[in-house]
């Protein structure tokens, strides 16, 4: 499998797609955390995640949805240090 994910460039797709992701996410991640707290975000974030394997369940915005989803520091609006 890494081979694979090397090969053919998954993981610079995968990164990509994230962070297009996040950088949509944020207005309504933060309008559901002012409205409901982590809980709410979790929701939102999951039920976005869970429309996109709907369509295709090998999504990748799916993944990075769900992915934020199980993070409570993200939830919770808490940043996290950036890599050096």
């Amino acid at each position: 499998m890494t081979h694979h994910f090397e090969l053919f460039g998954l993981g610079h797709r995968y990164a990509v797609a994230a962070n297009r992701v996040v950088g949509d996410v944020t207005f309504g991640v933060d309008l559901q955390r002012e409205r409901g707290g982590a809980g709410a975000v979790r929701i939102y974030l999951q039920g976005e995640a869970d429309t996109r394997f709907a369509g295709d369940t090998n999504s990748i915005e799916g993944v990075a949805y769900a992915t934020l989803a199980a993070d409570d520091d993200f939830c919770e609006g808490q940043p996290k240090p950036v890599p050096q």
